[in-house]
């Protein structure tokens, strides 16, 4: 697992980032001059790249570092990179495995230049200069893999994978992880009387007006039609509700300018949380939010239900 911690702090837009440390790397992102690490293997999904910045990052095993990867042949602190206005340049940091770079070990600072490849133990990476093609190609297969076309939030598939991600991760640490899961109430009505221009003019405000109400490392997905989901790391269930809540006062409270005009538009939104409990999967998390979701709109829509208001069901059924 890959995360950049000091890119989350400097994150200043919801649809720049992810849940609690993978970063979502894009076109749009990218801030001259800047270059980026991309994880070869173990594995990782959609090209994740990870974005480097001016100063020290450190590379390791270690939560604490700037880009962690949990794999047994890298150091607690493995290496750093250097970012400076001359360029970027790497150190290994007393490593067990040592650091190389194109294969060959290195024992002091060693400039990176664009196209590098770099071992850490068993961890292969790739480094490279914002300002190449391979950069920008990258960036772009990540967005149309992992974003929906319509309003540009992440779609089901990257939810599902950060998730579950997120859930082994926090599960071994003892915290958290809250979700919540919203629809849009009645918005087949919303189609069916003003037409699917207005009601895709609807999801794409909606989807700017939730992320106002979002922490910087919060992740909200599309998880189909008008169904989205918000992913919460180190988050209880109590906080999440309070989130939620100011979700939905943010969409019911003012009506969406449309194409066919002006639009009351309002959310049902279930929320469920881990609590540092044993693990869960993200099946069983997801209906959990969804039991009470269903249960706001039954019980009158715009409205949020939560793991935190009925205690003693808090384990529902889905």
């Amino acid at each position: 697992m890959t995360k950049t911690n000091a890119e989350l702090k400097k994150s200043d837009a919801l649809a720049e980032t992810s849940a609690e440390g993978f970063p979502v790397l894009s076109a749009r992102a990218a801030r001259q001059p800047t270059g980026c690490l991309l994880q070869i293997c173990p594995a990782r999904p959609a090209t994740e790249l990870i974005w480097l910045h001016p100063g020290r990052m450190v590379i390791g095993r270690d939560p604490s570092s700037d880009v962690v990867i949990e794999h047994s042949g890298v150091s607690r602190t493995h290496a750093a990179i250097l970012g400076s206005a001359h360029g970027y340049s790497i150190t290994d940091l007393n490593s067990t495995n040592g650091t190389f770079v194109n294969d060959a070990q290195i024992h002091g600072p060693t400039r990176l230049n664009g196209g590098e490849r770099i071992r850490l133990g068993g961890a292969l990476l790739k480094f490279m200069s914002s300002l190449d093609e391979e950069t920008r190609y990258h960036a772009t297969v990540h967005d149309q893999l992992n974003r929906d076309p319509l309003t540009d939030v992440f779609n089901r598939g990257y939810l599902i994978t950060t998730l579950s991600r997120l859930l082994t991760s926090h599960a071994d640490q003892g915290r958290s992880v809250a979700v919540v899961l919203i629809d849009l109430d009645r918005f087949k009505q919303v189609n069916d009387n003003c037409g699917h221009l207005a009601g895709d003019e609807v999801l794409r405000e909606f989807c700017q007006r939730v992320g106002g109400c979002l922490r910087a490392d919060d992740l909200i997905a599309r998880l189909g039609g008008e169904e989205f989901v918000i992913v919460m790391a180190a988050t209880a269930a109590e906080e999440a509700r309070h989130i939620a809540e100011r979700i939905r006062l943010a969409v019911a409270s003012t009506p969406f300018r449309t194409s066919a005009g002006q639009l009351h538009v309002t959310c049902s939104l279930g929320v469920a949380a881990t609590d540092g409990n044993p693990p869960i999967s993200v099946d069983s998390l997801l209906a959990r939010a969804d039991h009470w979701m269903y249960l706001a709109k039954a019980m009158g829509r715009n409205m949020v239900q939560s793991d935190s208001d009925l205690p003693q069901q808090r384990n529902p059924a889905p």
